[in-house]
C-alpha cells in the first residue's frame, strides 16, 4: 500500500525536476542536432587537408582539433593555432558555415591524448614547446596539468573564450622569431 502511495508523489517530483523555464526551452530548441553533433569527435582521414594552412593534420596527431558543424561536416586541424584562426575568421576560411553553425570544437589533451571539448581545456599559450606550425595553443584538460605545464615551460594560460585574434599574433610573432633564430624549437 505504501508502493501505491508513493509512487504518484515520486512522479510528480521527477517531473517538476525536468521543468524549464520559457527562456530555457528556448535555448535549448536547438539541442537535439548539436547534441548529436557533439557525441564524438570524427576519425581525421590521412589525406585531410587542416582547414587553415592546407597541412596534413594526420601527421601530427598529438596536436588534433576539430571543428564540427551542425550539418554534420568536419574541419580539421594540425593544432589549435589553426583551429581559433580559422574559428575566429570563418568567413575567410569557409563560405558554407557561419560561427552559429558551430556545433562542437574539439582538442586533444596534451599529455593524455584523449579528445576533450575545446571550452573546457586550459591553455597554455606560446610556451617553449614547439607545435606543427610553430608557437601553439596547448590544451589540458586539468587545470593543474596545465599550470604545471606552464611553469616548466613559460607561456599564458588562457581559457577558451578569452582566446582572441590578438592572441594569435602574439603567437606568429614568437614564430617569426623563432624562424629567424633558425628552428622550430622543442617538439
Amino acid at each position: 500500500m505504501l508502493k501505491v502511495f508513493l509512487l504518484p508523489i515520486l512522479m510528480i517530483g521527477l517531473q517538476a525536476g525536468c521543468a524549464t523555464s520559457p527562456e530555457q526551452a528556448r535555448q535549448g530548441a536547438s539541442q537535439p542536432a548539436k547534441a548529436a553533433a557533439k557525441s564524438s569527435p570524427q576519425i581525421i582521414a590521412d589525406e585531410t587537408s587542416c582547414g587553415k594552412c592546407g597541412m596534413l593534420p594526420a601527421k601530427y596527431p598529438q596536436w588534433h582539433s576539430q571543428i564540427i558543424f551542425t550539418d554534420g561536416s568536419m574541419v580539421p586541424f594540425d593544432g589549435c593555432k589553426c583551429m581559433f584562426s580559422f574559428l575566429l575568421g570563418m568567413a575567410q576560411y569557409d563560405k558554407q558555415h557561419a560561427r552559429t553553425d558551430v556545433a562542437a570544437v574539439w582538442v586533444k589533451d596534451f599529455l593524455s591524448g584523449e579528445w576533450l571539448v575545446a571550452d573546457s581545456a586550459h591553455f597554455v599559450v606560446g610556451s617553449d614547446v614547439m607545435g606543427p606550425m610553430g608557437k601553439e595553443l596547448i590544451p589540458f584538460a586539468e587545470r593543474l596539468a596545465a599550470v604545471k605545464f606552464q611553469l616548466e615551460h613559460g607561456g599564458s594560460l588562457e581559457q577558451f573564450d578569452k582566446i582572441t585574434t590578438e592572441t594569435l599574433l602574439a603567437l606568429s610573432k614568437g614564430h617569426m622569431k623563432m624562424e629567424m633564430k633558425g628552428g622550430h624549437g622543442k617538439m
